[in-house]
Order: structure tokens, then C-alpha cells, then sequence
């Protein structure tokens, strides 16, 4: 099983405060349902009903690519590195991690931190 891990000061992102409710809940959606997909934090159009069950999907897709936190491709969406992104493809290949170190980051840019 895939495990995607978010920093606790995501929601204070700036580019994740403003989103509505129903967008950030599509946010977190892609990013679960990309790390178990292993599809490397790509959507496709076709694919949008099984990430999320929010009504309107298309709406708050929009806001997403809006936020600059997805962007457009040719056949649906990529999430866009830098603020959560989910575990690459190949990182179930990879021999078992040792404790804590099978739950994959996914973290807030740290320069978005308050003081930072």
C-alpha cells in the first residue's frame, strides 16, 4: 500500500490558502489517488470521476490550474512539483525502506513557513 505524507503547515501554502474547500479537497484526492495509480502526478480527463467524488470536478480542476498548482496537458492534468507532489512511479521498485522511511514526503515548500 502507498502512503503519501504532507507537511502540517500545507493548508498555509499561499498558493493553498485562497483555494475553496472543494479544490483543496480535490487537491489532496489527486495526490492519494496519483501515489496509488503510480501515475507519476498525471490525470487524465477520463480519470477525474475516479480521483474525486466532489461535484463539478471540471470547476475545481480549473482553480487548481488557476493556482498554479496543476497544470494542463495535452491529455488531462499534471500535479505540479514543488509544493506536494505524490511518489514518482518507480519508488515501489525500490528495495524496503527501513522504518519511517516507506511513508513518502510530500512537503509544504519550506520557504512558505511563517519566519522563513
Amino acid at each position: 500500500m502507498a502512503f503519501v505524507k504532507v507537511d502540517d503547515m500545507l493548508p498555509l501554502h499561499p498558493r493553498i490558502r485562497p483555494l475553496s474547500n472543494p479544490a483543496f479537497r480535490l487537491y489532496i484526492d489527486a495526490i492519494c489517488w496519483a501515489s496509488r495509480q503510480r501515475a507519476d502526478g498525471h490525470i487524465r480527463t477520463s480519470h477525474l470521476c475516479y480521483v474525486s467524488d466532489i461535484p463539478r470536478r471540471d470547476q475545481y480542476a480549473a482553480e487548481l490550474v488557476d493556482a498554479r498548482l496543476w497544470q494542463r496537458s495535452i491529455d488531462g492534468w499534471q500535479i505540479v512539483d514543488g509544493i506536494a507532489t505524490p511518489p514518482s512511479a518507480g519508488w515501489a521498485d525500490q528495495a524496503e525502506p527501513e522504518g519511517d522511511a516507506d511513508i513518502i514526503p510530500i512537503r509544504a515548500d519550506p520557504r512558505s513557513r511563517p519566519g522563513a
